[in-house]
This record gives C-alpha cells, structure tokens and sequence, in this order.
C-alpha cells in the first residue's frame, strides 16, 4: 500500500503554476446519472449526491451515495451501493441500499413520526487478497461503511415537504456503522454486522456513546478514515462531538473478527468568535493535518434579539499535529481561500495533500460552490497553492450561466488509485433554486435530468503506482 473534455488549465493566484504534479484536469460526466431502486429515482424526485469508494479487491469496487430530494434544503434520504467490475467507473453488478429512508421514523418511541434523514456515507478496509508489507493481509475482505442519521421533521402529506424541528434533529443526529466482506463469487457483499449506532467501545449501552461523555451527537466526517498504522489494521478520522472535533481511532479484533471503536482523542472546540464543523483528517509527510470549516458566530443584539447564528466566513482552520490523539491546540484561523461551501482534503496519488472546496472569491459567477476547485498543497504557515479548476458547470455545459441559479458542485472525494497517470475525482452536482425554504418552486424534469455524482480525470506527469497491491 502507499500513501494514501477540454483540460482545464492549472492557476494560482498569480498565474500558471509550472510545479504542479498535475498535467490535465479533465471533466467525464456522469458516473451516476439515476438511482435504479424505487423510492430513489429521479421520477421518485430524488437523485444521486454525497459520494464516496472503496476498492474491494483486485477488481471489485464498491461506489456509495447517499440519494437527495426537494423536500427542505438538506433533504439526504438513503445509502446505496454500487458494486462494479474492474475499476471504480465500470460497469454496475449491484445496487442496494446500506440503509433506506423512511418518513416514519420513531426515534423516541414515542409515537412521533419523522423524516428519517441519512447521509454522507464512506468507508474503509483492506481489499480482498491485498499485499501489505510483502504478505497477504490477515484481516483482508472486511470492510466498515458508516454515515449519518438523524430526524429532519415531520412530513406534511399535503405538500409533501417537512421543516425542520432543529431540537429533534440536534437530539438524534448519530454516527451509524455497518461491516461487511466480498462475498465467494464476488457478486455481492455479505452484511457481518448490520446497520448501528456508532459507539466507542466500553461504551455499548447508556446514554453516553464515547469518552466524552457531555458529547450529546455525534456528525461523521465529509472524508473516509485513513490507515493510522502500516499493516492498516488501525484506521483514524475525526468527528464532529456536539460542536466540538475530535479524532477516533478504529482497531480490527481478530477474534471478535470486527473492528472496534478504540481511541477518541481530545476535543476541540469554537470560541466566542468561531464555531467549528466538519473536520476532515490526513498525513502529510511529517504529521497529522486537520482541515475545519470555520463559522463566525454573529450576535443578534436589540430588542428582537434572537440569541445567535451562524455564518460562513470563508476561512479555514487548520491543525498540524504529531498525534491527532494527544494534546491539540485551536486551530489557525486562514482567510485564503474564500470557501463559503463544504471542504474536503485528501492525499492523493501523487504524495500531495490536496484541498477540495470552493472560492467565492474567484469564482467568475460569483457563486460560493461553483466552480470547484483544488489547491495543490498545503504550506508549514497553512497557505495553499496551486489552485486549479476541478470542475465548472458552466464550461461543462451542465446548467446555464444564470446568476439566479445557484449551483453547488462540491463533496468532491478521491477513491483508491488504481495505478497509472491518471486519478478519478467524484463530485456532487445539484442546484438550490427549487428547494423549500429557498424558492419554493417545483423542480423542472428538465432540471433534475442534470443533478448527479460526476466524476473527473486527474493526469498526472507520469505514471503513479496503485494505492493497493496485490
């Protein structure tokens, strides 16, 4: 194992950047154009978003989405599956649901029935028959899929949206996990342990889920965890604990022939100023490096003071640690660049940490998620470089140029590299104009045609060796 169209051209903020690893930047289209399962369909008005993949073995993958609708802005209905033959963009085999939505959902027993929402979905584990440190991989073909569950609202059957009740969705917002294997004929995977709540281990049952015990929620993180030790058997990431980060450490019992929540590193947490959401976790060359939205909370003050809110800034938090599980300080706080849209980060084939968001800034239509780009790397003071257009709507022909429409290609994540020059990059594209709350307009059929998981082409200068071997 090692570290983990038009080409578009390579900027920065001053120009062609001639040391980017990168030689194109070329956009393929659609990877997953529709949901075949009922329920989950454009004709149901849901759609595919919120990538994510696994190598499985040699040549299985496994592609997850977590399918969105138009009922309320952030309407994340189920986890699906793609298994695929021979790469991570070939053909389908299998599609079904990790776990299915429902608008019935009971969280409190209670009686009361809720839009259950489920999303962001990815996962890890060491392909079937992979070779790590020159021997075959005793806990190979065992896999972790996780996401996110909680309660959006109570559906309105008269026009079939919800709002959202953000003290029931604050309460039950919780990590869920499910393991599975290849299974012999490599048609399909087999479930070992089903779909349940996240919990650290000691902490199976009561109301606390992990050593913090005054964490009341549990958001998992926008990037899959990455291998903590050589022979892959510890995997890390970081999760967001009721406003605060921390990492978590995951460890494979072989007699329990499961992996275990082990570790939960220290908190951090906002301030007065910031609020911090959506850690993202990865190894550079010489530490731990984490990436954090970063909100600034605005005081409502007068006499119909509100309490507070909060608001995208456009800057980023970062951490550079030896030990994501020892001591960690507050974040650096960068304005550079102006990301008013979710972040991910990701060491890619190359050896290079690379920031996946967009620039507001930058960005020729004035749009905070369009287009997305990527910035090379990541500087010892936090600076980043290199910043290159992943993908634009617009020039990909996908919306038209309407500054009414506001656009989101973003979630961009990087699957296992596969050998060779090139690497595949999946993104969301959607639109907000129809969605409750925003507009309240009934999406157009022709609309909806266009919103999916896209994937792009990285190629780089030369041929990269393959994230696993065999």
């Amino acid at each position: 194992m090692n570290a983990n169209s038009n080409p578009l051209s390579t900027e920065s903020a001053g120009g062609t950047t001639p040391t980017s690893n990168i030689a194109a930047v070329e956009p393929q289209g659609v990877l997953i154009d529709d949901c075949t399962l009922p329920g989950e369909r454009k004709q149901d008005l849901a759609f595919p978003a919120h990538p994510s993949a696994m190598q499985l073995s040699h040549n299985r993958w496994l592609v997850l989405c977590a399918t969105r609708g138009v009922r309320q802005h952030d309407d994340d209905r189920s986890i699906v599956y793609q298994l695929r033959a021979d790469a991570v963009t070939g053909p389908v085999l299998k599609e079904a649901f990790f776990q299915q939505t429902t608008d019935d959902w009971e969280p409190f027993d209670d009686g009361a029935k809720y839009v259950c929402l489920l999303r962001h979905p990815m996962g890890f584990g060491v392909p079937k028959g992979a070779i790590i440190n020159g021997r075959l991989a005793p806990h190979d073909n065992h896999f972790v899929a996780l996401w996110t569950r909680s309660a959006g609202g109570r559906l309105d059957p008269a026009t079939g949206t919800y709002q959202y009740e953000s003290s029931v969705h604050d309460s039950t917002l919780e990590g869920v996990w499910c393991q599975f294997r290849l299974n012999e004929d490599a048609s399909d995977i087999e479930i070992i342990q089903a779909p349940t709540k996240l919990r650290q281990k000691g902490f199976e049952t009561g109301p606390a889920f992990c050593r913090h015990e005054q964490a009341k929620y549990m958001i998992t993180s926008l990037v899959p965890p990455v291998p903590f030790d050589d022979a892959c058997k510890e995997w890390a990431m970081t999760m967001n604990l009721s406003g605060a980060m921390a990492a978590i450490k995951f460890r494979y019992n072989h007699e329990a022939d499961l992996y275990e929540w082990v570790e939960t590193g220290p908190t951090v947490t906002g301030n007065d100023e910031f609020s911090l959401s959506e850690p993202a976790l990865a190894k550079a060359d010489d530490a731990w490096i984490i990436g954090v939205r970063v909100r600034q909370i605005a005081l409502q003050r007068g006499p119909d003071w509100a309490g507070s809110r909060h608001r995208d800034c456009g800057h980023t938090g970062w951490i550079r640690t030896a030990d994501p599980f020892g001591d960690m300080s507050f974040p650096s706080i960068v304005s550079d660049p102006n990301r008013q849209a979710p972040m991910t980060l990701f060491r890619c084939a190359d050896g290079v940490l690379r920031m996946f968001s967009g620039d507001f800034t930058n960005s020729p239509y004035q749009q905070r998620r369009d287009p997305l780009y990527c910035w090379d790397e990541i500087g010892r003071d936090f600076s980043v470089t290199n910043r290159q257009v992943l993908f634009d709507s617009i020039a990909a022909s996908v919306f038209p140029e309407d500054p009414a429409l506001p656009r989101s290609t973003c979630f961009a994540t990087v699957p296992p590299h596969a050998g060779g020059d090139t690497q595949c990059i999946f993104h969301r594209v959607m639109c907000f104009r129809y969605l409750p709350g925003i507009a309240g307009e009934p999406i157009t059929d022709e609309l909806l045609a266009r919103h999916g998981v896209y994937h792009t082409a990285i190629r780089y200068k030369e041929a990269l060796p393959a994230t696993w071997q065999f």
